[in-house]
């Protein structure tokens, strides 16, 4: 079985517990696929959610509620356009879709909630909010050459000139650079924070040096 009918299975498997449509569950599936298989995405793509749901899984244990994780993770970056609020509208779309199915109204709260905080991605005072915004910046502490492969697929999304990218990029490393911690969770901070600073610290020697 495929990487993507395996996918496909789980989605059905989790959003026809209600007792809802399988056919209009791959309809929503497939909507999401071509989200993240579109020509412009590069980090932001079908790789980005199996790490992130890899991660889910792993640590399944740790959560109060893995649909709404599981649901937070297919629908977070759904939405990725220059000029909008991609956050917003990527909860809304997440909205939208899960409303059309019989998913609990409190779990589609919860996963608006969790997508909108990744906006600010500033730690929260729920365990599952916090463990999945650690999960989806794991990617900050990846081995070489990883880690650069990463840096340089978010600069392929924007379409802007290399100062204005530069001015950006370096303004995310300093923010998360002056915080206590990368990661909220003492489980993902253990893990991965040293290697997280290590690389947000020479990536912004490397802008810096350009």
């Amino acid at each position: 079985m495929s990487d993507i009918a395996k996918l496909k299975s789980e989605w059905i498997e989790i959003l026809c517990q209600w007792g809802d449509s399988q056919k209009e569950a791959i309809k929503a599936f497939n909507m999401l696929c071509r989200c993240y298989q579109s020509s412009n995405r590069h980090y932001h793509t079908l790789a980005h959610i199996r790490h992130i749901l890899s991660l889910a899984r792993k640590y399944r244990s740790q959560f109060d509620c893995w649909n709404s994780i599981y649901f937070a993770t297919w629908f977070h970056d759904a939405v990725q356009s220059i000029g909008l609020d991609n956050e917003y509208e990527s909860a809304q779309l997440a909205k939208d879709e899960l409303s059309k199915f019989r998913v609990p109204h409190n779990i589609i709260t919860k996963i608006t909630e969790m997508i909108l905080a990744t906006k600010s991605h500033e730690r929260s005072f729920d365990n599952d909010t916090n463990l999945f915004l650690d999960f989806d910046l794991v990617i900050l502490a990846s081995k070489e050459p990883a880690y650069e492969e990463y840096s340089n697929n978010c600069r392929k999304e924007y379409l802007i000139p290399n100062w204005l990218y530069r001015k950006g990029r370096t303004l995310f490393l300093c923010k998360k650079l002056s915080q206590k911690h990368i990661f909220h969770t003492p489980l993902m901070r253990e893990k991965f924070e040293h290697q997280a600073i290590r690389n947000l610290e020479q990536e912004l020697a490397s802008l810096k040096g350009n």
